[in-house]
């Protein structure tokens, strides 16, 4: 089923017939306007759907409305390249950071980071990403691959 929840604000927070509804969708994405407020929202809805939902980045417009109607953005084609949810809300947990850390060179940790971050705002895919659109993410995140 297809459940299209609006806000209306990234300080209003979702509602639990809202929540319900989205739990019952075989997909759920979130477009979150490109300020504090809008990441977190996405943070807090990410958290309330037990990390089930696809977070995009519109990296050009301020919000979901300025890509359609300013920018002749396709809707159905952005989320149609956003179909996989990231993988932690807030960040790499430091239980994994500490095993990474244990088990693994170093600069391991700073890759999964950035692999996480940079799927949280939607800028590459957890199920198919290569290492230039990992580099391109990382220069749209203000952080430098040398």
């Amino acid at each position: 089923p297809i459940a299209v929840v609006t806000l209306g604000s990234a300080s209003n927070h979702a509602t639990e017939s809202q929540l319900t509804r989205l739990q019952q969708a075989s997909g759920r994405f979130m477009i979150p306007d490109r300020d504090a407020a809008g990441w977190e929202a996405a943070k807090a809805l990410f958290t309330a759907l037990n990390s089930q939902l696809c977070l995009i980045h519109l990296s050009a417009a301020k919000d979901v409305t300025e890509f359609v109607v300013e920018q002749s953005g396709d809707l159905a084609a952005l989320l149609t390249r956003h179909q996989a949810p990231g993988w932690w809300p807030s960040g790499v947990p430091d239980s994994w950071r500490t095993v990474l850390l244990n088990h693994t060179r170093p600069s391991t940790v700073l890759v999964i980071e950035l692999i996480d971050e940079a799927m949280r705002a939607g800028l590459v895919r957890p199920d198919f990403t290569t290492i230039p659109q990992l580099v391109e993410a990382s220069r749209t995140l203000g952080r430098s691959l040398s």
